[in-house]
């Protein structure tokens, strides 16, 4: 009997896992009843919590929860001010590697644009310090920051959710974690963390609203997502390649944040969502393709790598009310990480 060729194989192999893909039921999420223990806990329920339905993700998220501490949610001491002008970035901080301190300066000057009003942040991949390393331990210098500490001295907002634990602690800790964050020179509310399903890691995004005026004194409302999807997929689903991973959470995002591939024309409110996809297959994957259908109407983006090594993996998507205008550029410094960050510069003073 003639076996089929290598280059057969790959191809039926492929054409199997597109089946597969396809007939998986949609995953579908629901609004959790106030958590209150482990890395759900939250002070006051300042933050709500969205999950699949399916049992088996719940229990799959649930084991890597366990470990973690809870949410952190601080209240910064700038003073808020009228906003015309506001600039979202997103930035992959490499494992709390990245200089978050510098960046934000630069920002907070226009980085090489006008200034803005104000500036908001949607970080992945921040590190917060957990447990105090004993004497004698903890000391050696891995790079790593601990940003919550670092906000403090920068006097903003900051949201933050854990997603697992990280593998290199700030100098002086024995233990730390890491997820994604909004931070903000503008109050943050409405927080609302939402774990994806699982493929390998732990994967949480976080959205919130921040709130203000234009300078002529006309009320807006903006809601930010920080993502970050799987990079590869694990052996819980071994027969799913990693762009079907990063599908299935693309539409369970969609859904928690209630977008269908086909929404309004218009907004009520404005959205930007933003991270890093980890889209290595391309442009053309499945995940982003659905995310332009669901934010048709932004601009163009930079069409730079947004990594040192050359791959486009940070995104950002908006969907604005009339008369709010958006442009999207990468800055040319990583900050001391593997990726560039990724500005979007909002302009509200034709806001209808």
């Amino acid at each position: 009997m003639r076996l089929p060729s290598l280059p057969g194989l790959v191809i039926a192999t492929g054409m199997v896992a597109a089946w597969l893909v396809g007939c998986a039921a949609p995953v579908r999420m629901t609004t959790a009843s106030a958590p209150s223990h482990g890395c759900r806990a939250a002070p006051d329920g300042a933050v709500a919590w969205v999950h699949p339905v399916d049992p088996e993700e719940r229990e799959a998220l649930d084991a890597r929860c366990a470990p973690l501490a809870p949410p952190l949610v601080r209240v910064g001491s700038t003073p808020a001010r009228p906003a015309s002008r506001v600039m979202v970035a997103t930035w992959n901080m490499h494992d709390g590697r990245g200089d978050i301190v510098s960046l934000a300066r630069d920002l907070l000057a226009g980085a090489g644009e006008a200034p803005p009003d104000a500036v908001i942040l949607l970080l992945q991949e921040l590190v917060r310090a957990t447990a105090v390393a004993t004497a004698g331990g903890g000391g050696r210098d891995t790079g790593v920051r601990d940003v919550p500490t670092v906000v403090v001295d920068l006097g903003w907002h900051l949201a933050y959710v854990p997603a697992k634990r990280n593998r290199l602690e700030p100098a002086g800790a024995s233990a730390a974690d890491r997820g994604t964050a909004i931070m903000s020179t503008l109050p943050i509310a409405d927080l609302a963390a939402i774990e994806l399903p699982v493929e390998r890691q732990r994967r949480v995004a976080l959205s919130g609203h921040v709130r203000a005026t234009t300078r002529d004194g006309r009320p807006w409302r903006l809601r930010v997502v920080s993502v970050h999807l799987e990079n590869r997929s694990g052996m819980r689903r071994v027969w799913v390649r990693a762009g079907a991973s990063r599908t299935r959470q693309a539409e369970a995002l969609l859904e928690a944040i209630g977008f269908d591939a086909h929404p309004p024309e218009a907004a009520d409110d404005g959205v930007v969502l933003a991270g890093d996809f980890n889209t290595w297959l391309g442009d053309d994957e499945q995940a982003l393709r659905l995310l332009r259908e669901a934010f048709p109407h932004g601009p163009p983006s930079d069409p730079r790598p947004t990594m040192e090594n050359g791959w486009r993996l940070d995104h950002v998507f908006v969907r604005l009310p009339a008369g709010v205008t958006a442009a999207h550029r990468r800055l040319e410094s990583t900050y001391g990480s593997d990726h560039f960050p990724v500005v979007t510069t909002l302009d509200f003073h034709r806001l209808d």
